[in-house]
């Protein structure tokens, strides 16, 4: 009979302490791109491989990543969107032609679940001067 009174009790006590509810919650983890090479294509168009890391694993593969031509005059053409490997690797393919410098940029990702906002920050780097 104590018993019964004291279980009642003992869940309340729990529960006013924060044990057993689970609440919404936001985190953010910094991403990094940095472009690694750059080799010839088919054509006219070139290749830009580069690398998306993470302290966090989960923010390195399936990521989305923009290639963007960079001109003299400071205008930006998109020139391709990638995905990153498993391991973060990626590759953007296309026509630079006339272009002076390149940018990649990494679109953030959310990969929290249900109620749980875990999410994968923007990053981007240039390629000064890289473009021939």
């Amino acid at each position: 009979m104590k018993y019964r009174m004291f279980a009642p009790l003992a869940a309340a006590a729990a529960l006013a302490l924060g044990g057993g509810v689970a609440e919404a919650h936001n985190t953010t983890f910094q991403t990094n791109v940095e472009f690694q090479s750059e080799y010839p294509g088919a054509g006219n168009d070139t290749g830009l491989a580069g690398q998306v890391s993470s302290q966090r694993a989960g923010c390195v593969p399936n990521r989305t990543v923009k290639v963007f031509a960079i001109f003299q005059n400071g205008s930006r053409e998109l020139v391709d969107i990638a995905r990153t490997s498993d391991n973060g690797a990626f590759a953007g393919i296309g026509d630079f032609d006339n272009a002076v410098d390149a940018l990649a940029k990494v679109t953030r990702k959310n990969i929290g679940g249900s109620g749980h906002r875990h999410i994968c920050g923007r990053a981007s780097d240039t390629l000064v001067n890289g473009m021939m």
